[in-house]
């Protein structure tokens, strides 16, 4: 009889060590510099108020539009490095930035306002780019064995992330927590370089080509998701699941400005909250996803989630209180990174290798975002209209038809998978 980590955890072929353990790292490092800073980002914005989100939705969303051009003139020009380490340089410049004005008092409103905006461009452009660097090296049964551990690697620096700032912002203040993602900077872009190197291998054979510029235009890859049902169908659950994450931090806002006035205690509170977050998320990641993903079927790991938010808007519904709106926003976003981050993304191991950088850019960075500017307006359009608990239950339906999209997007996975393993075991016949 096998011993239990056998049976829980996939097997690693020798090749694919490098490049998994580099991947581990590298991802530990950026969730690591987002947990930092995210409970700063959580509590400007209940300082803001919920009245406010809305507007800073759209203006991420705009940014978006902005960046989203000049990204996929940098994909298609540039080697996938080159382009990492341009990105990570004008990451550490923002920052730098933050810390002289959060640090100096300047304009304290608008900085919250723009430090809100930031983050949250930040970790898309940054948690995007590095898993269209994985779905761009490893194939698809490769990502059904591997992205649940890479992705724990995420969960510990988020987790390690959750606890520094919990420990050190009352000592430190919150300007001085700036500065440790920004030394951060450099590892995460050492750590780049040495996965670009481990990559080359990791199917077996060499695949150069991975690491050059994609060619064409960013315009393709809009293009790319306007004539494909898949890709489509992906925007579509993407949405769908912004309405849901919207609407539970919208609740989150409103809950916690009723009942916690001192905005250090808020802080706290959610580095706490991200701290239960990354242990029940690195525990899914380690031990179940895998196992579900090869046992249960992708179609099956999909339609958790939206099962999950049905429970938690059921509970909010029946009591608003802060401890049930604690328990649900922990649960769903444990689910979110512990089981559906890694499904979603191996759905993009069956795609062009053009369509993992410029198409899944767009869509986890502008789609994802415009989905949070109708998610936002809608539940100001509800507010005005219900109770806090009646929007929870109105949003039960939508995680119904979100489950559906996840049903279909794993058989069309699956079937994408089996053709092109097709293709690679007789190149004659596709040919």
């Amino acid at each position: 009889m096998k011993p239990l980590s056998r049976q829980l955890l996939p097997q690693i072929d020798q090749k694919e060590w490098p490049a998994l353990s580099l991947a581990f790292l590298w991802f530990f490092f950026v969730l690591f510099s987002y947990y930092l800073i995210r409970p700063v980002r959580e509590t400007f914005g209940s300082i803001l108020g919920s009245k406010e989100l809305p507007y800073l939705f759209m203006a991420t969303f705009l940014v978006m539009l902005v960046a989203n051009p000049i990204y996929g003139f940098l994909v298609a020009k540039l080697p996938r490095r080159i382009l990492a380490l341009i990105v990570y340089a004008f990451f550490a410049i923002c920052l730098t930035v933050f810390w002289y004005l959060i640090r100096f008092e300047v304009d304290s409103t608008w900085t919250a306002r723009a430090f809100f905006v930031w983050v949250s461009v930040f970790n898309l452009f940054a948690v995007s780019l590095f898993w269209s660097f994985l779905a761009d090296t490893f194939d698809s049964q490769q990502a059904k064995r591997l992205f649940g551990l890479i992705a724990a690697g995420g969960t510990l620096g988020g987790l390690c992330g959750s606890f520094l700032a919990q420990r050190v912002v009352e000592r430190i203040g919150v300007a001085q927590l700036l500065l440790i993602p920004l030394a951060f900077i450099v590892v995460l872009s050492a750590l780049m370089l040495f996965f670009e190197r481990a990559s080359k291998n990791v199917r077996g054979e060499e695949v150069e080509e991975r690491g050059e510029a994609t060619g064409g235009t960013f315009w393709e890859g809009i293009s790319s998701v306007c004539k494909s049902p898949y890709l489509l169908a992906i925007c579509g659950a993407l949405i769908l699941a912004k309405l849901c994450g919207t609407t539970g931090y919208f609740q989150q806002t409103e809950i916690v400005s009723q009942t916690m006035a001192d905005p250090e205690l808020r802080t706290r509170l959610f580095a706490r909250m991200n701290l239960a977050v990354q242990l029940l998320t690195i525990l899914m990641q380690t031990l179940l996803v895998g196992r579900l993903l090869r046992g249960g079927g992708l179609s099956l790991v999909l339609c958790l989630l939206p099962f999950t938010y049905a429970l938690s808007f059921l509970g909010v519904g029946l009591t608003a209180t802060l401890a049930m709106m604690v328990a649900g926003r922990v649960a769903q976003r444990g689910m979110a990174y512990g089981i559906m981050a890694p499904a979603q993304e191996t759905l993009f191991t069956v795609v062009p290798r053009e369509d993992k950088y410029k198409s899944k850019g767009f869509i986890d960075t502008a789609v994802a975002r415009g989905g949070d500017v109708i998610a936002s307006f809608l539940y100001d359009t509800l507010r005005a209209t219900m109770s806090l608990p009646w929007v929870s239950f109105a949003m039960i339906p939508v995680t119904f038809v979100w489950a559906g999209l996840g049903w279909w997007l794993g058989k069309q996975q699956n079937r994408r998978a089996a053709t092109l393993a097709d293709a690679a075991t007789n190149p004659s016949e596709s040919a």
